[in-house]
């Protein structure tokens, strides 16, 4: 169900909320779907679904920077979710991306 554009909007609005303990496993949900779905198109997404990872990946990059910089498995599913955000014309994923390289 990853392609419809509205699963992405749904997940990382639930993450930013009261799915707000589920973190780690979001970052797994999130990649999965930017990474097996490359039909969504750059006007596919729903209109706050970049407010909402932006927001969620502020916090994520954060609270576990360290662990980033370190762990070569978080890293490589990080970047991508960074990647997809940036091509779509985020800054603050820009901006991310650069601290933790």
């Amino acid at each position: 169900m990853g392609h419809i554009p509205a699963v992405l909007y749904s997940i990382t609005r639930v993450l930013n909320s009261v799915g707000s303990n589920f973190k780690n496993e979001g970052i797994d949900w999130v990649y999965t779907i930017v990474s097996n779905n490359k039909l969504l198109q750059f006007g596919d997404l729903e209109s706050n679904t970049l407010y909402y990872l932006e927001m969620y990946l502020r916090k994520f990059v954060f609270n576990n920077r360290q662990e980033i910089k370190k762990e070569i498995r978080l890293k490589n599913k990080v970047i991508p979710i960074l990647d997809f955000m940036i091509e779509r014309g985020s800054v603050h994923a820009y901006l991310l991306r650069e601290s933790i390289l």
